[in-house]
């Protein structure tokens, strides 16, 4: 018998997307957005420059996908999504399992002269906003 993963309700979608701004509203604060990179996060896309991809990494970190270490935490989505699925084991389970399908951005050396301390945070949100209608969490913000 193969179980389908209910669509997320609009009472979910709400609660998701009302996160992810106020959390969002407490980030501009250490890393500014124009008005424009702000629309182009609505469209999914990770603006150009360095305070779009420390803004993502500290939304990233409050919202619990990612550990103070800078990696994506498949048991820290998990903890803040039973504030959002209190009804839904199911839902709770696929974000472990969609943040853990992003968790490849773990393994990349931050050590390297090339890398800065968030490209990890815009390497993990191409891979969310890649796998999240994979995962049912396609959600608009």
């Amino acid at each position: 018998m193969k179980s389908s993963l209910q669509a997320l309700n609009d009472a979910h979608k709400s609660l998701i997307q009302t996160k992810f701004i106020t959390t969002g509203m407490g980030c501009l604060k250490d890393h500014p957005l124009s008005f424009s990179d702000i629309n182009t996060l609505r469209k999914k896309m990770l603006p150009d420059g360095e305070n779009a991809k420390c803004f993502a990494e500290c939304l990233f970190k409050k919202l619990g996908l990612m550990d103070d270490m800078g990696k994506l935490s498949s048991s820290g989505a998990k903890e803040n999504a039973m504030h959002i699925f209190k009804d839904s084991e199911e839902h709770i389970a696929k974000v472990e399992e969609f943040v853990k399908t992003c968790s490849t951005v773990n393994a990349m050396d931050l050590n390297e002269a090339a890398m800065k301390s968030c490209d990890r945070a815009k390497h993990a949100f191409d891979c969310l906003v890649e796998n999240a209608p994979k995962f049912g969490f396609d959600v608009n913000f």
